[in-house]
């Protein structure tokens, strides 16, 4: 026993030591450097960092994403930056010089006649129905329809006369039928209509015009190529994953157009197929002899084995091919097959010149001429369009389409067209090749079942394009297919883009052009009629393969946002393949050969974030932390967790930048505790938490004109963006809050002043009471506030009680109307309040109560003659609202409430804390308008038969009444403003 107890502890031993071994082995790789990442000095910080819950972020430019960034920072990417359609492709707007041409959408192209930086604005992303997005600042000009306001309700939509050019045919039509707006001016448009859908009423939705077919001049290749039709037709329904190359279908008009357009020395022979589907394949005529091919390959071999030193007994000993195969090929005998060349480039690390030498000759097979667009040895979940054909004259994007859709194209007894495929690559490849061809395709995803050996079973996930435009008969060459085709609602109405949500993003620097064309019109992104994130994955990567079988997950608001971000820097960096990483585009999970996973997720609300509540993660990460509202976040915290002892738990890593529903909470969490990231805390569960804040200063690849955009802002924006100062940010609901104007040390206030509440209920949620006293101007005192949560209805009447003094005497306490909702058999929350001496008015919540009120608060926190406390202290004015110092949760929301990104742009973020505030809102409201003062430059002389009283240090004046009914013997329970006249 003894000695098995030995063997058992030198076996566990040698495997600590083997398990060391490795993790020093996996610290040592380098992986920033297999990435061709280079972080900077704040980077480095970051991933320094050993702390559980480290923040990293603060200023614009701190490695957070532009419009127009310096390409030569380490987090660029071209996600960030804005693209405008040329006629070879996209381009970034940042590479868009004066004198450049560019698409029109009337299907001509323009020329660049100005190219216009306008600094620091706020950009909106604009959504569409079809899932199209485009991001631009206030001022871009947008034209725009009304649906259900056509003149042709009430007279004729004006005739468009046939015969006229396809440009002048569309610039018509919008110019009849459209209007230009801002964007703006369009957010607005788009929120009416979405009112008018809540009130049940009939929308009158936006809608945008469709482009022209885009014109477009491809790319030439100086090697032959499969024709548009031929090549569509095959990534339709073809079939090239071995040597060969088959089709299969029953419309001779398919097969008749690929025999008149292949090649000379290529021929479609059909196969025998037993009754079943008919099957060609594209083979080669027998009289074809490449003498040109086999000499290119023998001569490219020969040159690598003699760089490498190598013999070719030495290729035959590592099992690349037969000493009688390798001879044949040498002698030019025999040619090398495409499976051949494929070992060869590997094992001699060729870097694909050998597959390019085996498929760049006349004479090609057809596999070779797949695998010139890198199609060769590809199945149906990895298909795609080759670049090519994106950027191919008009003609030729749809002879590609006529081909995909003749043979793998759908049509229903209505003539409406769909296209489903089981690869997500190629329905996104062809949904922006239909909209370069002026149609609206709409992605959408399904699973498929079917039926094996009498079971039920799914398929694949498949991707479905719903297409619909004009001139759909044009995306078919089949005849039956094509005579089936249904015009858009009969051909008297145009499709259009519907305007789907307006979203605020952030203040970034835009940069637009001018062009010649008379609509002053191009294309943009999606075919659009018109950040931290590297570091963050930086770090989840190296986790990733410094620790065998972890689990991470990288989260961000919405998967719209995740897709943007987090995928789009991974897809930067081939998705991690130098890591021999796999990427599951169906899934969106990384995977890595030591059994570790980095996980996207997507969390807009708790309900998002409990799918994952069976989930375990051994680390968070949190892409732009202040969009996530602080719930999801705190739900997703509580996955941390480790079940086995190899496997550390990390903790979580966030970046962000001021701003959002989230930014009270987290400037709670790491801002305020760390002093602005001077130290490193610990919280309640004995957990490190550390901020890393970063400023413009901090990033030495941003360009000088940002820079100096930036230092010419003014007060509070140069502070957040320049500085990243965490008490002001863009979308900050009440910016005019300060500290050292509207917080004042606790003072005895008069007991002739009337006090009131706000009350706003919760019990999950925080439930928050406020006092306020009103002085004689009107100004109010907020003197108190209760703010917990987990208490009820009965003990938050008495908690009331408890908290004021015998003669306190609360005039009206004004709560939410929620409070008098009946819960089946239970008591309106109000009417327990009462049973224990707490009587409520409703505060009145009607339509459009919350953006009147939050106007309220806004009157309240201005300016005014400064109050006798403040004019002792030598103040001029003062804020007509003051808080004591004591009531810190009002002012933390008021300073950390957003304004709303969706919905009323005028209205809070809901999803933000906003407790304290509303029961202000609800206070402030029902107290008035406010105090008005008129301000007289001298005291006023009295009459000598009027008696004048002063009213303490401020020289305010009031005559002694004349009669009984003076206005100002008024004595209802609201403060009459205007009582009093200040003088200086």
């Amino acid at each position: 026993m003894a000695a098995k107890l030995a063997k058992l502890r030198q076996l566990k031993a040698l495997q600590a030591e083997a398990q060391r071994r490795e993790s020093e082995r996996l610290r040592k790789i380098d992986v920033f450097g297999l990435l061709g990442y280079v972080p900077t000095e704040k980077q480095r910080e970051f991933h320094d960092a050993g702390e559980y819950d480290v923040l990293y972020g603060g200023a614009a430019g701190g490695g957070k994403g532009q419009r127009c960034p310096d390409r030569a920072a380490p987090s660029y990417s071209e996600s960030m930056e804005g693209r405008v359609l040329t006629p070879k492709g996209f381009r970034l707007i940042g590479d868009i010089a004066k004198g450049d041409t560019v698409c029109n959408p009337d299907g001509t192209t323009a020329r660049v006649i100005g190219v216009f930086d306008n600094g620091p604005k706020q950009f909106y992303r604009v959504t569409l129905a079809d899932g199209s997005t485009m991001e631009t600042d206030e001022d871009h000009l947008w034209a725009v329809s009304i649906a259900g306001q056509r003149r042709a309700r009430k007279r004729a939509v004006p005739t468009i006369p046939d015969g006229l050019r396809p440009e002048d045919e569309w610039n018509l039509r919008v110019q009849t039928r459209c209007r230009i707006v801002n964007t703006v001016e369009l957010r607005a448009l788009v929120a009416k209509a979405e009112t008018e859908k809540t009130a049940g009423q009939r929308p009158w939705y936006v809608q945008l015009p469709l482009t022209n077919p885009v014109a477009m001049t491809g790319v030439q290749g100086r090697h032959e190529v499969l024709s548009p039709y031929i090549l569509g037709a095959l990534v339709g329904d073809g079939s090239f994953c071995y040597d060969s190359v088959t089709i299969s279908g029953e419309d001779e008009a398919v097969f008749a157009r690929i025999r008149s357009e292949l090649p000379d020395h290529l021929r479609l022979t059909q196969l025998a197929t037993n009754g079943r589907c008919p099957a060609y394949t594209i083979s080669r005529h027998s009289s074809t002899f490449d003498e040109d091919a086999m000499r290119a390959f023998r001569d490219e071999l020969l040159r690598l084995m003699a760089e490498r030193r190598l013999k070719q007994a030495d290729l035959v000993r590592e099992g690349l091919a037969t000493q009688a195969y390798l001879s044949a090929v040498m002698s030019g005998r025999k040619r090398a097959s495409g499976r051949l060349a494929t070992r060869l480039d590997e094992a001699l690390g060729a870097d694909g010149s050998l597959l390019a030498s085996h498929a760049l000759h006349p004479g090609a097979t057809a596999m070779d001429l797949l695998r010139r667009d890198r199609l060769a040895g590809r199945h149906s979940w990895d298909k795609f369009i080759p670049e090519r054909i994106k950027v191919a004259p008009i003609d030729d994007r749809f002879a590609f389409v006529q081909g995909l859709m003749d043979t793998d194209g759908y049509m229903d007894d209505r003539g409406h067209v769909e296209f489903v495929s089981v690869s997500e690559q190629l329905a996104s490849d062809l949904r922006d090749v239909l909209r370069s061809l002026g149609f609206r395709a709409t992605l959408t995803t399904k699973t498929p079942t079917y039926a094996y050996k009498g079971e039920k079973r799914e398929g694949r996930l498949a991707y479905r394009l719903y297409i619909r435009g004009r001139g759909m008969d044009r995306l078919f060459h089949m005849p039956r297919k094509r005579e089936r085709v249904a015009r858009f609602n009969g051909g008297d109405v145009d499709p259009m883009h519907r305007v789907v949500s307006v979203e605020p993003t952030e203040i970034d620097n835009s940069r637009c052009i001018q062009v010649d064309n008379l609509n002053h019109l191009y294309v943009a992104d999606d075919y659009i009629v018109t950040h931290n994130t590297r570091a963050l994955l930086m770090d989840d990567l190296r986790d990733c393969v410094r620790n065998p079988g972890i689990r991470i997950g990288a989260f961000r608001r919405t998967y719209g946002e995740l897709k943007e971000s987090l995928l789009a820097e991974l897809s930067q960096v081939g998705y991690a393949g130098a890591l021999g990483a796999s990427w599951n585009g169906t899934e969106y999970e990384l995977r890595f050969p030591n059994g570790s996973l980095l996980m996207f997720r997507y969390a807009e609300s708790v309900k998002d974030a409990s799918r994952r509540q069976g989930g375990q993660y051994q680390k968070l990460t949190f892409d732009e932390r202040t969009l996530t509202p602080p719930d999801v976040c705190s739900f997703l915290e509580s996955r941390l967790r480790s079940g086995r002892s190899d496997i550390p738990v990390i903790g979580i890593r966030s970046g962000t930048n001021p701003g959002g529903a989230g930014h009270g909470a987290v400037k709670t969490r790491y801002i305020k505790p760390t002093n602005y990231g001077e130290k490193v805390i610990t919280d309640e569960r004995n957990r490190t938490v550390r901020f890393i804040p970063s400023k413009l200063a901090d990033n030495p690849h941003v360009n000088p004109e940002y820079a100096q955009d930036l230092m010419g802002l003014t007060g509070k924006l140069r502070s957040a963006f320049l500085d990243g100062d965490w008490d002001v940010f863009a979308g900050q609901m009440f910016p005019e809050v300060k500290r050292d104007r509207h917080v004042l040390d606790p003072i005895t206030l008069p007991a002739t002043w009337k006090r009131y509440n706000g009350v706003d209920w919760g019990f999950s949620a925080p439930w928050a009471v406020l006092w306020g006293a009103v002085d004689e101007d009107g100004r109010v005192w907020i003197y108190r506030e209760l703010y917990e949560r987990g208490v009820g209805e009965a003990e938050q009447a008495q908690r009331i009680l408890a908290a004021e003094t015998a003669d306190e005497g609360v005039a009206v306490r004004f709560a939410d109307d929620a409070m008098w909702a009946t819960r089946g058999d239970a008591k309106p929350i109000a009417a327990v309040y009462a049973d224990h001496g707490v009587h409520l008015t409703a505060a009145g919540k009607g339509a459009g109560s919350r953006v009147t009120g939050w106007q309220r608060v806004r009157s309240y926190l201005a300016e005014g003659p400064a109050c006798p406390h403040h004019r002792a202290r030598g103040w001029e004015t003062c804020p007509r609202l003051h808080l004591f110092s004591t009531v810190t949760e009002l002012y933390r929301e008021l300073s950390d409430l957003p304004h709303a990104t969706k919905g009323d742009p005028e209205d809070a973020d809901t999803t933000a804390d906003d407790h304290a505030v509303d029961a202000a809102r609800y206070l402030l409201t029902n107290l008035g308008a406010g105090p008005e003062f008129l301000v007289l430059n001298e005291a006023p002389v009295p009459a000598q038969e009027e008696r004048l009283s002063p009213l303490g240090s401020s020289m305010a004046y009031r005559p002694e009444p004349a009669d009984d009914n003076a206005w100002w013997l008024d004595d209802d329970d609201g403060p009459r403003p205007g009582g009093t006249v200040q003088a200086p």
